[in-house]
């Protein structure tokens, strides 16, 4: 029986995922869930490394979805930026390759209260470069002090999400 590709997700703790910047977010939680807040006015990172899933379809782009919260509530129509740089490395290769940059802008709604989740534009990172098993790493950030970003307080972030298709199945 043929099967198809089949969309799959890794979802990744934004706290569990540690953060050895030298600018970290400050981990906190909001209701039950755990979150690193990122500042309204300095740019905060957290660095975080996964592998590229064998059973990813090769060459198709991975995209990142980042769920996160407005810590304040928010007076007309606000924006964030989020960032994410990243790289990948596979064996016996540099541990220290160039990386890409992507950026997106998520507009709140107007007069948004505080604390409602809300997924950010998702980010698209290239298959193009990927091969399987390669360590996918990646910096997530927020452009806080980019005119752009109008949103007031912290932005909290509570999970990235890594969707792929998968390889051609048969069974």
């Amino acid at each position: 029986m043929y099967i198809g590709n089949k969309q799959r997700e890794i979802v990744i703790s934004a706290v569990a995922s540690g953060k050895p910047s030298s600018n970290p977010m400050t981990e906190d939680h909001i209701g039950v869930n755990a979150v690193l807040l990122a500042d309204a006015s300095t740019e905060e990172s957290v660095y975080i490394s996964t592998h590229v899933p064998a059973d990813w379809k090769s060459g198709e782009d991975i995209s990142a979805k980042i769920h996160c919260m407005n810590v304040s509530a928010q007076t007309g129509t606000k924006a964030f930026i989020i960032g994410l740089e990243y790289a990948s490395i596979g064996a016996d290769e540099d541990g220290t390759p160039s990386t890409t940059t992507i950026e997106s802008t998520k507009t709140l709604a107007n007069n948004q209260s505080a604390e409602v989740m809300m997924e950010a534009d998702s980010l698209t990172i290239s298959g193009a470069a990927l091969a399987v098993d390669d360590v996918l790493s990646f910096r997530l950030y927020r452009k806080a002090a980019d005119a752009g970003d109008t949103m007031t307080g912290d932005l909290a972030i509570v999970t990235i999400h890594l969707q792929y298709l998968t390889n051609e199945l048969k069974q």
